[in-house]
């Protein structure tokens, strides 16, 4: 068993860096002859969880003999295991499910009931037939491209310069996590917009250095960042409302006249229905898109929603002025 592949997938989907290290002879002493003879044995630490991982070699071994070594390692040892092995057919893994023991088949299955972790060929199905970027993965892309160029640069890099960014600007902003930054990269990876290196155990995200190009390429895989679209009777000053998005925003990169009814975007997340009374008889009123990703993360003025993301809230108008004006605003965004 090559253990850098347990590593490997470990970070593939979990996004966590995990040292896989041999067991020392103070744990090994504790076991009986047999089952040092039968088994390799490592130590892990999994999100502060200390955990034994046990190698399995292609002899087969019915769920029960494999439960009852391991409840008996678990005792000598004093901890958590899981163990590894290059296949189990689907019979054997639901019995393991039902003996709530822990297994890894890298790039297969990853099940830690500690953990509350339960990932299988599923994770792989859903990157293949997925057509479209996820929300998170279209803004680490636009990030790249207007506000900070994130090639060559780590997973954690990646979160840090973000949070940083974040912080910088006063952004009151939930951060996405190590795993949903790591799906990003596996995606733009998967659609061919980006390369992952992998050095001394870290991923490494390179982007083709020509950004317009890079844009093109991956026009056909973005999303429209519009979650909803309300009307709200209530002024948007109180609101405390700055970001304009829609034709409001077209409207002030590019020539189109704006519309009477002005359009400002939220991330949905931060939208609280309770908060903003909806009064129907107030004389005052403008749309209020709701995002999936936080328009002010990639605004580049605190005034408008970025280029590209507008561009995609829009693309598909049958309004011809919208249409060219869109063409303008993407060609001369970077």
């Amino acid at each position: 068993m090559n253990i850098k592949k347990v590593q490997d997938y470990f970070f593939n989907v979990i996004g966590i860096e995990i040292q896989i290290l041999p067991l020392g002879n103070d744990f090994l002493n504790k076991l009986n002859y047999q089952q040092k003879k039968i088994f390799q044995y490592y130590k892990v630490i999994i999100n502060n969880n200390d955990f034994i991982l046990i190698i399995f070699d292609e002899t087969h071994f019915t769920p029960n003999e494999i439960k009852n070594n391991v409840e008996n390692i678990k005792r000598k040892l004093n901890r958590k295991v899981i163990i590894v092995k290059n296949k189990i057919n689907s019979y054997d893994r639901i019995r393991l499910i039902k003996y709530k023991i822990g297994f890894i088949i890298p790039n297969k299955h990853l099940y830690i009931p500690e953990m509350l972790i339960d990932l299988r060929e599923s994770f792989d199905i859903e990157k293949i037939v997925r057509e479209k970027f996820t929300p998170s993965t279209q803004f680490i892309l636009i990030f790249h491209l207007l506000k900070h160029n994130l090639s060559g640069k780590t997973l954690n890099e990646v979160i840090e310069i973000i949070d940083n960014f974040n912080k910088k600007n006063n952004h009151n902003l939930m951060n996405y996590s190590k795993m949903t930054i790591n799906r990003a990269f596996n995606e733009l990876k998967y659609f061919k917009i980006c390369n992952i290196e992998r050095k001394k155990g870290m991923n490494y995200l390179f982007f083709p250095k020509n950004k317009k190009k890079l844009l093109h390429k991956a026009k056909k895989f973005m999303i429209n960042p519009i979650s909803k679209k309300i009307r709200l009777y209530k002024s948007s000053n109180k609101l405390k409302l700055k970001l304009y998005s829609g034709i409001t925003a077209l409207s002030k990169y590019t020539l189109i006249a704006p519309e009477n009814i002005k359009t400002f975007a939220m991330y949905k997340k931060q939208f609280n229905k309770e908060r903003i009374p909806n009064n129907m008889e107030f004389n005052e009123y403008f749309n209020l898109e709701l995002w999936e990703y936080n328009p002010f993360s990639l605004s580049l003025n605190k005034k408008t929603v970025d280029p590209i993301s507008l561009y995609f809230s829009l693309k598909g108008s049958k309004d011809e002025r919208i249409s060219k004006s869109l063409e303008n605003l993407l060609k001369n965004c970077l």
